[in-house]
């Protein structure tokens, strides 16, 4: 399964949904508390915004279930994306209050003099564990250029932040940035009137998002007469119209009838058309990336296409007054499909990214390693030890004090060496004993780049095998060899292959076999058409 197609349909539909929000949210997500009087509201003029991702709720949607969110703060390689040491993979949600800026002049004029952000937000994140709170702390508390106690808060400062910007860790498992104004009221509800009484009337969705647009008229206008000629076609046409929306609702759940609804308010009859059209935009825009990225659908992914068109196909837009709503439905048995037709299909995908990932790095602790001793690691040992290049290289995948304790002079299973049976680094492939990645051993074998007269990318260094070798002994394939793994697969299924100038590929097991054989040499003078 092509996972890279996976990932471009998801991320390119998503793109195509989200463009119409793009200016509104900018960098946006708020606090839950409940809504106040309005005596007790700040007065306020600009347009504000407040967005809420329920992680909790989210992993426990179907869609969660498909799509884990932990993946998303993960390497490609499957390791933690972390703040420091802090891990994310526990975060339960995500919550800003944005106060948009009036114009973009204001903005400007702070950033060129290094003053304070003529806007207010806040972003706090719930690490759901006290060890990852403590150590995002360690991390800004290492990053920060000093301190000041506001309110009795402890304020962190960054480098090169604007001064009215800080980090405070309130207490639990919070970790809150913004600006100083609503640092200093974390607990209370910070947006206006109208945005608390549209948040009010969102349903609590794993996703939710309310706005309150009407002070963002002039911003909006200069970000068109700006931004407008430069902005790609369809994001030009989203900016024309933005200074006509008074206001946006927006909310997501896979567990709903509803996976996604988006309202607008028109700020007046005359804004109603193109308010409406904007909404259409999308619409079309979902649905024609849709049939794009369908007729590209690798081999096995006929039942997500087919999820992906009837989601597409279930867009409807409604209008009254002021106000048009898109929403898109559920198609029927979404859940059970997408656990049946997405979530394998999905998993096999990562698994596959992961695999590629672990390639490219091997090929970048090769390039590290000729640049360091003007060699590369395959080939047989000028000493004659019988020990493979997966052990040379490994101070270059950050594996030092597993080299350290190999003796370089014994062969791969003296007495000495003996531990390396179990001590294999999962990038060779996955756990166990035995490796899955070999390098392609020639009769002549290159020692440096520029012996590679075929070109780096023309030139296959590494190929993942379909049976493993022992890790730590010198033993990889030939050409013949290789061809011959291609043979046994019968026509079917394919094989990642990493080139010798870093990239990854993906050779189908039909591959023609003339075109492999010059691929697995280096100066025979082919020429690869890709």
């Amino acid at each position: 399964m092509n996972w890279l197609w996976i990932k471009k349909s998801c991320v390119r539909n998503l793109e195509w949904a989200c463009s119409g929000l793009l200016v509104l949210v900018a960098a946006a997500l708020i606090t839950t508390s409940p809504v106040r009087a309005q005596t007790d509201l700040p007065e306020k003029s600009q347009a504000d915004l407040q967005i809420e991702l329920d992680l909790d709720k989210y992993r426990n949607s179907p869609m969660g279930a498909a799509f884990p969110f932990e993946k998303l703060f993960e390497t490609p390689g499957g390791s933690p994306l972390e703040m420091g040491n802090a891990d994310f993979s526990k975060l339960k949600s995500v919550r800003i209050a944005v106060e948009l800026p009036e114009d973009v002049g204001s903005v400007m004029a702070a950033g060129m003099n290094n003053g304070a952000l003529p806007m207010e937000f806040r972003v706090e994140l719930d690490m759901g564990d006290a060890q990852a709170t403590a150590d995002a702390k360690e991390y800004f508390d290492g990053m920060s250029e000093g301190s000041d106690e506001v309110g009795g808060k402890e304020y962190l400062r960054m480098p090169n932040s604007p001064p009215n910007m800080g980090v405070v860790f309130p207490g639990g498992n919070l970790v809150v940035f913004g600006t100083d104004a609503y640092l200093g009221r974390i607990g209370q509800n910070v947006v206006s009137e109208q945005t608390s009484k549209l948040w009010a009337s969102l349903p609590a969705t794993p996703l939710r998002i309310a706005g309150d647009l009407s002070g963002s008229e002039t911003l909006f206008r200069e970000l068109d007469q700006m931004m407008g000629a430069m902005a790609p076609p369809e994001m030009q046409d989203v900016l024309a119209v933005l200074p006509g929306v008074a206001s946006l609702l927006v909310q997501a759940d896979a567990n709903s009838a509803e996976l996604l609804a988006i309202t607008l308010n028109a700020r007046t009859d005359g804004d109603m058309e193109e308010v409406g059209g904007l909404l259409e935009m999308l619409k079309m825009a979902i649905q024609s990336g849709t049939e794009e990225e369908s007729a590209n659908a690798p081999e096995g992914a006929e039942n997500a296409v087919a999820l992906m068109k009837e989601i597409a196909g279930g867009i409807e837009i409604t209008s009254s007054g002021t106000q048009s709503k898109l929403t898109v439905a559920a198609p029927d048995n979404f859940v059970q499909r997408l656990k049946t037709d997405v979530e394998p299909m999905v998993r096999k995908a990562a698994e596959k990214a992961m695999h590629m990932n672990d390639l490219m790095q091997v090929v970048l602790a090769m390039h590290n390693y000729e640049s360091a001793f003007r060699r590369f690691p395959q080939g047989p040992d000028s000493k004659g030890v019988n020990l493979s290049w997966r052990v040379k290289i490994l101070p270059f995948l950050e594996e030092q004090v597993l080299y350290n304790r190999i003796d370089m002079e014994q062969d791969w299973d003296s007495e000495a060496n003996k531990f390396l049976a179990d001590a294999m680094p999962k990038i060779y492939g996955g756990g166990g004993r035995e490796s899955l990645i070999a390098a392609v051993t020639l009769d002549k074998q290159p020692a440096e780049f520029r012996d590679l007269t075929d070109g780096t990318s023309n030139t296959i260094a590494f190929v993942r095998l379909n049976k493993p070798i022992p890790w730590a002994a010198n033993r990889d394939l030939t050409i013949d060899e290789v061809i011959a793994m291609f043979d046994s697969m019968d026509g079917k299924g394919e094989v990642l292959v990493a080139l010798y100038d870093g990239s990854v590929q993906v050779l189908p097991a039909n591959v023609d076999r003339d075109k492999l054989r010059a691929m697995l040499t280096p100066d025979g003078g082919e020429v690869i058409d890709w």
